[in-house]
């Protein structure tokens, strides 16, 4: 009778009982956690940080330099506190799969997948104003220059133009006339003949930049990547004038030339999305009637005949070599200089390249669609030196950096923009030409050693020195801006004038 009094629970062997199993089980939980969280500080603390980011295409946070007044402001906490949560062990690969989880809830309407805040833009909001072009603004030095107004000549070594037949635009009922007809054929001289190289470092471009487009709404169709474009008729007006300021400045004995140069949005983006997006477009046109004694490289109608093929980069905010090769001929031909066809240059792929827009987006589609990033190189003798902005510390080198990893594919020609380049060439015409550039120039300017005697390669944002002063101590004869309308009606005014005015 007393083993049937016995409680049903008292059966359970004591070291069963469910509250033992419930306090072992959170034991073996907080020493889980624990042993994460210790494992995880000694990787922070051990494991080799990473200096740059393959992934986002840019350099990581430093650690600061230890100063009482950043002590004080509390500046050197900021960038300690920076440094450590930029340069997290792993980040590429942390990075890469957290992209990875959006794309499990997002959907793809029509193909298309939209990236950042897209303001839908009414088409009263930029229109050409009616008045001259305004009075320039630098922001870097706020100087104020008045706007051109006396009369220049032409550049006298403009070559005449043969058109072709109008070619219709995608989505507008406007014709573009092509100035290009056929290509001028350049012999080839010797085989390239460059020193030996030990490979100087390949500086990325500074962030800022990566800021600036990384602000923009990107949409992404299909496999390609299009970065929308807000520039306005207003800063377009401000470029021409700091041009015509420039043609002021160094006289009639000094060609100038103007390459606006468009971007992916003004050839593959489907008209619905046109409201996305500012008039490219109508600014390049409109810039046109506004140079007064500089000349206009029309890129836009050069590249136009030329959009099924692969004239831009799918995963990449450049345009590709192709594309800068098609605009390099039609200033060419207007330059009235020798140009090499494009058979006569050694080709080069590299398969499996992403490039920017993955960085800005993180997009799947464009990390697991990946193109062939071909570029070329002209068979023709010429020698290539770098210096830094301020024109000190130079080296001889080659103008291809051919060892860059693939996710840097873009930095294959020129390798940095923070450099003076100086190309010296066996074309033997006189013709000394100065470029001012984005990065989109670097993929123009190989395209050149052909036409020039020498060649002087700055970008807008790092050269220090006045480049009206530098272009007359040179000698040259031939002066091109040229920058994609990102930042030619957009943001490279005052830095142009900086140069101007230093």
């Amino acid at each position: 009778m007393a083993n049937e009094n016995i409680k049903e629970k008292d059966k359970i062997p004591p070291r069963l009982s469910k509250e033992r199993l419930d306090r072992a089980f959170a034991i073996v939980q907080i020493l889980c956690l624990a042993l994460v969280t210790v494992a995880v500080a000694v990787c922070l603390v051990v494991c080799k940080r990473p200096t740059e980011s393959v992934a986002e295409k840019r350099k990581l946070a430093a650690m600061p330099e230890l100063s009482v007044q950043g002590v004080l402001s509390g500046e050197y906490m900021r960038g300690v506190t920076k440094y450590y949560t930029d340069t997290v062990p792993g980040r590429d690969a942390l990075v890469d799969m957290a992209a990875s989880i959006p794309e499990l809830f997002g959907v793809r309407l029509d193909g298309v997948k939209i990236h950042g805040d897209i303001p839908v833009l009414p088409p009263a909001d930029d229109r050409p104003p009616d008045d001259k072009p305004p009075v320039i603004t630098n922001p870097v030095t706020d100087p104020v220059t008045e706007p051109v107004t006396d009369p220049v000549t032409e550049p006298v070594t403009d070559a005449p133009v043969t058109d072709t037949p109008a070619t219709d635009v995608p989505g507008t009922d406007e014709p573009v006339t092509e100035p290009i007809t056929e290509p001028v054929t350049e012999p080839v001289t010797e085989p390239v003949t460059e020193p030996p190289v030990t490979e100087p470092p390949v500086t990325e471009p500074l962030p800022d930049v990566n800021d600036i487009l990384r602000d923009n709404g990107i949409i992404v169709l299909d496999k390609r990547a299009i970065m929308l474009y807000y520039g306005s008729y207003d800063a377009t007006a401000k470029y021409c004038a700091s041009i015509n300021a420039y043609k002021k400045d160094l006289g009639e004995g000094v060609n100038v030339w103007s390459m606006i140069t468009p971007t992916a949005v003004s050839f593959y983006l489907p008209d619905k999305y046109s409201a996305y997006t500012n008039d490219q477009k109508g600014h390049i046109e409109y810039a046109a009637t506004l140079l007064e004694g500089a000349t206009e490289i029309n890129a836009y109608a050069a590249l136009l005949p030329h959009v099924k093929e692969n004239i831009y980069t799918r995963t990449d905010h450049h345009w590709s070599t192709l594309g800068a090769y098609y605009a390099a001929q039609a200033f060419a031909k207007k330059a009235g200089v020798p140009f090499a066809d494009l058979s006569t240059y050694e080709k080069i792929e590299r398969e499996g390249y992403v490039g920017s827009m993955y960085a800005f987006t993180n997009d799947k589609v464009l990390k697991n669609n990946p193109e062939t990033f071909v570029y070329y190189k002209p068979q023709n003798s010429y020698k290539t030196e770098y210096f830094d902005r301020n024109m000190q510390n130079g080296f001889e080198s080659s103008l291809f950096f051919d060892w860059v990893d693939i996710s840097s594919s873009y930095l294959v020609f020129i390798g940095s923009d923070d450099r003076v380049t100086h190309i010296t060439t066996d074309v033997k015409n006189g013709r000394r030409l100065f470029v001012i550039k984005d990065s989109y120039g670097n993929a123009l300017v190989p395209f050149l050693t052909g036409s020039f005697e020498e060649i002087w390669v700055v970008d807008f944002r790092y050269f220090e020195l006045n480049a009206v002063e530098f272009m007359k101590e040179h000698e040259i004869t031939d002066f091109m801006v040229s920058m994609c309308a990102f930042f030619s009606c957009g943001t490279g005014v005052g830095y142009m004038e900086y140069m101007r005015t230093k």
